[in-house]
């Protein structure tokens, strides 16, 4: 702000404002799930956020939730390890408790390194998987 005043003294200010800081970042987009019945694991597929100062997958660290879809009843929240597993799509692989059973997945985003807002965003909404 700068202005005149022939009473008054009006003094200069000015603020450098970090965008990155209060950035609310996106959940992961085009999120899936496929397990291997034999084996009895899932991977996890997904999109991470679009944002306009990074490309990098190292910028972003995710959260996952799983609940039983019949019973209601939710794992506990955990960070997971990612991996790039195709061109613009980061995976993780799971083992999965129980084969015969539904299940509602949803992730987060946060920022890791990057100038990104380390607060975690808005969950997805929820993926169904399994039988």
């Amino acid at each position: 702000v700068n202005g005149s005043s022939k009473d008054f003294r009006i003094q200069f200010y000015d603020e450098h404002i970090q965008l990155y800081k209060i950035e609310k970042l996106m959940p992961p987009s085009n999120i899936t799930v496929n397990c291997d019945e034999i084996k009895k694991d899932c991977i996890v597929q997904w999109q991470r956020p679009q944002i306009s100062h990074s490309n990098k997958d190292k910028c972003f660290k995710y959260e996952i939730n799983m609940k039983d879809k019949v019973r209601g009843i939710s794992s506990p929240t955990f960070n997971i390890n990612t991996y790039v597993c195709t061109y613009q799509y980061t995976c993780h692989t799971f083992q999965r408790f129980n084969t015969r059973r539904k299940y509602l997945l949803k992730m987060r985003t946060a920022g890791s390194a990057c100038l990104m807002s380390s607060a975690w965003g808005e969950w997805s909404a929820p993926v169904e998987f399994g039988k």
